[in-house]
């Protein structure tokens, strides 16, 4: 992404909620669906849904769509920074921020999709 594009007061205000920072570091961990989430915070999935509509506003989640037993469609998310450093310079009559993000490699998502495919073919979602 071209640093010139990047919202650096968005990310840093999606960045300041405790739970987006929480739902942030738990993708980091594997893909997830909506209702994986809820189960782990006492919040609503309306609340999920939209601190996921934020972080992937700002581009720090990947959304992926699959498909159930059933036939029936549903999304993955996953963070897609591997890395967020914020810097913060404070000079005489200047204030500077920057903020560096690391994204996920190709490598990382084929090994994402790799492994949800072997998962599938062991044992299908009964969501």
């Amino acid at each position: 992404m071209d640093s010139e594009n990047v919202d650096f007061a968005g990310i840093l205000s999606v960045l300041a909620d405790d739970l987006s920072r929480n739902i942030l570091s738990l993708l980091s961990e594997r893909s997830l669906a909506v209702s994986e989430i809820v189960e782990r915070y006492d919040v609503s999935d309306r609340t999920i849904y939209r601190r996921i509509h934020d972080l992937k506003a700002h581009d720090l989640v990947d959304e992926t769509t699959r498909i159930d037993s059933q036939g029936q469609l549903y999304s993955k998310y996953r963070t897609s920074v591997e890395r967020i450093d914020i810097d913060v310079a404070i000079s005489p009559g200047e204030d500077q921020v920057d903020v560096d993000l690391t994204y996920r490699d190709d490598v990382d998502g084929f090994i994402d999709l790799w492994g949800g495919l072997r998962a599938r073919s062991v044992e299908p979602d009964d969501e």
